[in-house]
């Protein structure tokens, strides 16, 4: 996993404004003993993109917040991939939704074109086209 240092780790979220303070998301590598972790880190970022409205939001958090010194992941040694958990108060029970996580090998630039198959069609964002 150490080619993913400059990358990034990449999903859709989805959660109420209940978790908004309590969510986290760690790496575990073999270096670390469980519950020892520095390699976490809370999803209420605003520049990770986790936005907690219960509507779905794309996250992207840099590989390197996560890898580093201090006993922090070794990515050649990775045992937990991605974890996500609620740690203080949520009042009363909560559901959060995490789909198509991925790692990256880099971190990504600004979208700025979407193309749509099987009709080749393409269109900066910044227009608009009627089909």
């Amino acid at each position: 996993m150490s080619p993913y240092f400059e990358g990034s780790l990449r999903f859709w979220f989805k959660a109420p404004a209940a978790l908004q303070n309590v969510m986290q998301v760690a790496l575990r590598s073999g270096n670390v003993p469980a519950g020892r972790e520095l390699s976490k880190v809370n999803l209420n970022n605003l520049s990770y993109g986790a936005i907690f409205d219960n509507n779905w939001h794309p996250v992207v958090i840099p590989i390197r917040d996560f890898a580093g010194p201090r006993p922090w992941a070794d990515l050649a040694r990775i045992k937990v991939y991605a974890a996500f958990f609620a740690i203080g108060n949520t009042n009363g029970p909560q559901g959060f939704f995490i789909d198509n996580l991925r790692w990256d090998t880099r971190t990504p630039g600004p979208l700025t074109r979407i193309s749509v198959s099987p009709n080749p069609i393409s269109a900066p964002l910044s227009s608009t086209r009627f089909l």
